[in-house]
């Protein structure tokens, strides 16, 4: 899989009944031809000639730290991490990890995914410029075309469910989003990428 033009966001609006009263919004049905993402982030220009393998993983993080002892979970050696930049410096920018490139952001001092359930949108585009900006639930989104998203990884009713475009030649590839944000600790030097098993390739 090429990971030229390679972004992803989140679905804007209501995923469902968060607090009393909602209701989930309906852009699904009314707009069948598009979605909607209120936070885009794009692989940086330095990832744009490479290439995911069959088997390999691509790991995106919230924070690209060590997470201890808050968490056995070490993102030092993630491929990307979304750093937002602010003047206040609000969120930290890990060293060792590339910063993905914030295209549209919504929220505060760090991309937030709430838990209760947007759907993940994976997409390619040729002219990321060229897309239309509208208004969603009273926030800005960004309107993407139906043909244009190549996977999404849907939470709904606390239900889990990951739908992946296959490649051509059919063999699987991977992307693991890491939405967790703690404390800092000092990552170490990584390799870029990770590696499919001996068989996969």
């Amino acid at each position: 899989m090429a990971l030229a033009g390679l972004c992803l966001g989140d679905a804007a609006g209501l995923a469902g009944a968060i607090n009393p009263g909602n209701t989930p919004s309906g852009l699904a049905t009314e707009d069948p031809d598009h979605v909607y993402l209120g936070n885009v982030w794009c692989l940086p220009p330095e990832a744009q000639g490479e290439v995911l393998r069959p088997g390999d993983t691509l790991v995106l993080a919230h924070d690209g730290t060590n997470h201890a002892p808050y968490s056995a979970l070490d993102l030092s050696d993630a491929d990307f991490e979304a750093y937002n930049e602010r003047d206040d410096g609000a969120d930290l920018d890990y060293p060792t990890v590339p910063n993905l490139t914030r295209f549209h952001f919504t929220g505060g001092y760090d991309w937030l995914v709430t838990v209760f359930g947007p759907s993940m949108v994976l997409f390619v585009t040729a002219d990321l410029e060229a897309l239309e900006k509208v208004r969603v639930d009273g926030l800005g989104a960004v309107k993407v075309p139906i043909g244009e998203v190549g996977g999404r990884r849907r939470h709904a009713h606390g239900r889990r469910e990951r739908r992946v475009q296959a490649p051509a030649s059919g063999r699987r590839w991977g992307l693991r989003l890491c939405l967790r944000h703690l404390h800092r600790r000092e990552p170490q030097p990584r390799a870029w990428g990770r590696r499919a098993p001996a068989g996969h390739e």
